[in-house]
């Protein structure tokens, strides 16, 4: 272009060619490293999880109905990490010692919710409307009781472990 083109130009036309900068160019390791971290932690709002569901609907999944999409290797890693995955959960969920430590850790912190007690009352409510009409089997009763047990033996030796320290 000329300088007389330039004069002549409109803004239009100059922004047809800053419309898309990056095409044909890719990010550096770096700059992709910064966007990433950029983004973490970030979480969509509830009008955009909502549009994205209503995007989704009525396509089909690329894979529905399609046997042998996965290798043999890959279905047994997927499959190892979802057992790990689950093995961890339950872990976490029975050790009360790290409960414990992660109560002592958390003594004089005042918690989000202090003085929020509606905020407490509305859960408490929907947790107990989400029991009604559900009445557990003798075998969950049995197995609620065998866990209650375990996780107060499991507490008094990890007292008994405290008090030894001291």
């Amino acid at each position: 272009m000329s300088s007389n083109d330039d004069e002549n130009a409109t803004p239009e036309k100059l922004k047809v060619h800053h419309e898309k900068p990056m095409r044909a160019r890719h990010h550096s390791e770096e700059t992709r490293r910064k966007l990433s971290i950029a983004q973490k932690g970030k979480r969509h709002s509830e009008e955009t999880l909502r549009k994205m569901s209503e995007s989704h609907k009525g396509h089909t999944p690329w894979n529905k109905g399609r046997k042998g999409v996965y290798s043999e290797e890959t279905l047994r890693k997927i499959s190892e990490s979802l057992k790990a995955r689950t093995l961890t959960r339950k872990i976490k969920k029975l050790s009360l010692s790290a409960g414990r430590k992660t109560s002592i850790s958390h003594k004089g912190h005042t918690p989000w919710n202090r003085g929020r007690k509606e905020i407490r009352s509305n859960v408490l409510h929907k947790q107990s409307l989400s029991h009604l009409g559900k009445n557990p089997t003798l075998e969950t009763l049995r197995k609620i009781s065998e866990s209650l047990e375990e996780m107060k033996t499991s507490l008094k030796e990890y007292e008994k472990q405290l008090k030894s320290k001291k």
